[in-house]
């Protein structure tokens, strides 16, 4: 192995610049542009699909050693069955069909030794550690662009159905990038390791039928090499000027803006509007310029069915002396009167509000009030993620400065509850450092006899720079739990419903209820267990992937 293979990946990507300035023909055999197929790289947004066997997550290629991230999907069934192989519990039904472990070849300090798919963690032999390759979908990974985050996933044609497209930010394009796909070509695919018969489960491309070479894909073995890249037609990049905010009406392409830089939110909505029509859109909030742009993912009477942008907002937020704005939440308050929007700063002690308003054919972004949240928390210059109860009547707002957790007092004033929402900050709860995006878990709990059921609200907290889950009940308010998940927890989904009013209503009704977060630092997924009554309930107990150590990484 050569002496650059041994430097800590985030040194390789300098060392080979410098390499190459002196002389135009330098061979480095080892090391290539494609990222793997089946290897996750600082992993970052992510997503259940519906039916619950699939996981969905983009890698951001952070250190830049690849030409470009990746999209990936998981098998999660297939991980379940491994993980009970190696607990030596009896296979539940349906896991004879996929083989819980083959030996692997695995790189560690240089050497490639076999090991079986999971193995018990060198640190807490309670976790168990999953080698990804046999749970990946290798032959379905696409290419991105640098640094994919967070995504969001609409099923498309209606109740039941089996096709989905996915949206995801890409801050190095920057853009918006969608994926469709259809869930029913998994089962008419054969069983090989965990591949799908051949690549083109993510569409993103204008002509399949050059897939196969594209992803130098081999019949022989049933693997492709290289991700094939997403189409320039499957990314939301531009947008046709119409008065917009920055617009360039003289441009020399035809009046085609670039939309706003570091797109880092995403907000999903359908319904119908006031007129009966059906609506979907998608919201983007960009980090640094501050600016919300409005996809209309119907599209055009001309072009349905393909993203358009149809709005760019003006910047929110006061800049900083380097011009940044720091958009970082985005979130919806539902109501019968009208809904609300709100965005957080990671720059400024403010939350500003905007309203969406119809014009017929178009959707305008109309900027609202901005209230401070300085005063609870003497400097409040840091927030961070905002998400609202089911009613809307409240918010949660995660802060880093200082680490706490705001419940904000949503409630509309008289009269008749028409008047303007009071946002006031009605509690907060000291949490874990740099609590960046969290989850909302809700239910109803069973009361003493003839009592009526009880709400129950619980919020999970990826904290990157402690390494935790943080479980705050707002209620109490207080924490409940703080779980050791390893480097870098980002993102966080639920293998179920968040939003549960009995246990019938798990949607969908997995074997076991699961959060997974992305270990951005480590390169892995982690497992939590939230099965109630479970000796491991609120305990990490796997990871898909085996850690990257820190020298490493």
């Amino acid at each position: 192995m050569s002496s650059l293979a041994r430097l800590p990946r985030a040194w390789r990507g300098l060392v080979l610049v410098f390499l190459l300035l002196p002389a135009c023909h330098v061979s480095v055999p080892e090391f290539t542009t494609d990222p793997s197929p089946d290897a996750l790289d600082f992993p970052a947004g992510l997503a259940v699909d519906p039916g619950g066997r699939l996981l969905y997550v983009s890698n951001g290629n952070a250190d830049l050693r690849y030409g470009g991230g990746t999209v990936m999907a998981f098998d999660l069934e297939r991980f379940e069955c491994a993980l009970d192989a190696f607990n030596g519990l009896p296979p539940a039904p349906g896991c004879s069909v996929f083989p819980s472990a083959t030996d692997i070849l695995v790189e560690r300090d240089g050497t490639n030794f076999p090991i079986k798919g999971c193995v018990a963690d060198p640190v807490d032999p309670q976790i168990v550690d999953c080698v990804e390759r046999p749970f990946a979908l290798q032959n379905s990974t696409v290419r991105v662009g640098n640094f994919a985050g967070t995504i969001r996933l609409r099923r498309t044609g209606g109740p039941g159905s089996t096709t989905r497209t996915l949206y995801l930010v890409v801050r190095g394009d920057p853009s918006v990038t969608f994926i469709d796909l259809d869930t029913q070509k998994l089962a008419a695919a054969p069983d090989s390791g965990g591949h799908i018969d051949s690549p083109g489960f993510f569409d993103c491309f204008d002509d399949d039928a050059s897939l196969l070479a594209r992803s130098e894909y081999d019949r022989a073995t049933n693997t492709t090499r290289v991700p094939p890249r997403c189409d320039k037609s499957h990314l939301i990049q531009t947008y046709k000027c119409d008065g917009d905010f920055g617009c360039l009406e003289n441009a020399d392409d035809g009046n085609n803006n670039d939309i706003p830089s570091e797109p880092f939110n995403l907000l999903l909505e359908e319904g119908t509007k006031k007129s009966g029509a059906p609506y979907a859109q998608l919201l983007i909030g960009h980090l640094a310029p501050g600016n919300v742009t409005l996809v209309d993912l119907l599209g055009a009477p001309e072009t349905p069915g393909v993203p358009r942008v149809v709005d760019v907002s003006p910047p929110f937020f006061a800049a900083d002396q380097g011009g940044r704005r720091g958009v970082f939440g985005l979130a919806r308050r539902d109501d019968p009167v009208s809904p609300l929007y709100y965005l957080t700063s990671n720059l400024s002690p403010a939350i500003s509000t905007f309203s969406l308003e119809d014009q017929g054919e178009t959707t305008t972004v109309v900027p609202g009030v901005v209230f401070s949240i300085a005063g609870p928390f003497s400097s409040g210059v840091d927030g961070r993620e905002i998400l609202f109860d089911q009613a809307g009547q409240r918010a949660f707002l995660s802060q880093n400065a200082p680490p706490s957790l705001a419940v904000l007092d949503t409630r509309r004033g008289e009269p008749q509850g028409r008047g303007l929402p009071a946002n006031k900050i009605v509690d907060t709860v000291p949490i874990c450092q740099a609590a960046s995006h969290m989850a909302l878990r809700q239910s109803f709990e069973a009361g003493p006899a003839g009592a009526d059921a009880t709400r129950r609200s619980r919020l999970y907290l990826a904290c990157f720079i402690s390494n935790q889950v943080m479980v705050v009940d707002p209620d109490r308010p207080g924490v409940d739990e703080t779980i050791l998940v390893g480097r870098g927890p980002t993102e966080l989904a639920f293998n179920f419903s968040g939003e549960e009013t009995a246990p019938a209503d798990r949607l969908p009704a997995p074997r076991r209820r699961r959060a997974y977060v992305t270990l951005y630092g480590e390169s892995t997924i982690g497992v939590i267990d939230l099965e109630p009554g479970s000796p491991t309930e609120n305990r990490l107990v796997a990871r898909i992937g085996l850690p990257v150590p820190a020298n490493k990484q």
